[in-house]
């Protein structure tokens, strides 16, 4: 297919065999187009990846390194103290999903009751014959793609400026499968999505010439930063990190664990 997608007046993309078709960013695609994949979504709208041929600018350097802490009241906290804030886009849209998938399940079990009547009377359905029900399913699925896009745009803005800020990025490398396993904090960590930012830093920092490293999580939010010795374990509740040793006191904690994941690099 070469040459045969292409954009036309940033509102439609013409395809081999669907003619025009009527999108949104098309005005984002400046390379030349190699090929494109449709797929049909399941709130029933139609998605479009286009892999596009083009010359990634190389960001200017900074000389600046910056540690990136992962948590859940702040998405990310940084060594030099800035904290991102987390959205929580998830329990934004909780009342919303949950009306909806209340009305899918209801409305599942009376197609399935319909279903069994009508197959004892020798007639064939299907969940796909209810409307009502697929209207449910869409619902849901619509609700769900509009969290993903939330969560998506704000951590894109996040990373590509960390990128264009930062010539060494430094991040614990968290095994999120693993802290899933807390029953108490699993819903609050998967809508963090700090396997996202992860991977949004790691293929942005190829891109641009800059580095990403990762490094061990362990004892950062014990140790001083500045005396580096290792003060033991500390409930959650207490917020300022304070040195027995160093008697270095007033410490923000997370931005202390930042400070420690960025020196973990060069140690």
């Amino acid at each position: 297919i070469n040459n045969s997608i292409t954009v036309v007046d940033n509102h439609y993309i013409q395809m081999p065999k669907l003619k025009l078709v009527k999108c949104h960013g098309a005005h984002r695609i400046t390379g030349r187009i190699m090929r494109a994949i449709i797929r049909k979504e399941p709130d029933g709208s139609y998605t479009a990846t286009i892999l596009v041929e083009e010359a990634v600018p190389i960001l200017p350097k900074t000389g600046a390194i910056v540690g990136l802490d992962m948590g859940i009241t702040h998405l990310v906290i940084q060594s030099d103290g800035y904290k991102l804030k987390n959205k929580q886009f998830e329990r934004a849209l909780a009342k919303q999903k949950r009306i909806w998938q209340r009305k899918f399940a209801r409305r599942r079990e009376r197609a399935l009751r319909e279903i069994a009547a009508a197959k004892a009377n020798g007639v064939e359905l299907q969940l796909t014959d209810f409307k009502n029900l697929q209207k449910a399913k869409q619902q849901v699925a619509r609700i769900n793609k509009r969290i993903k896009n939330q969560r998506l745009n704000y951590l894109h803005h996040y990373t590509t400026q960390l990128v264009k800020e930062h010539d060494i990025i430094v991040m614990e490398d968290l095994k999120t499968k693993n802290l899933m396993k807390n029953h108490h904090l699993a819903r609050s960590i998967a809508d963090a999505s700090w396997g996202i930012i992860k991977n949004l830093l790691t293929y942005k920092c190829a891109w641009h010439k800059k580095e990403l490293i990762l490094v061990k999580p362990h004892y950062t939010s014990q140790t001083c930063s500045h005396c580096g010795m290792n003060t033991g374990k500390k409930p959650l509740h207490i917020r300022m990190f304070n040195c027995p040793h160093c008697h270095t006191v007033g410490i923000d904690r997370d931005i202390n664990a930042a400070v420690n994941i960025r020196n973990k690099a060069f140690a």
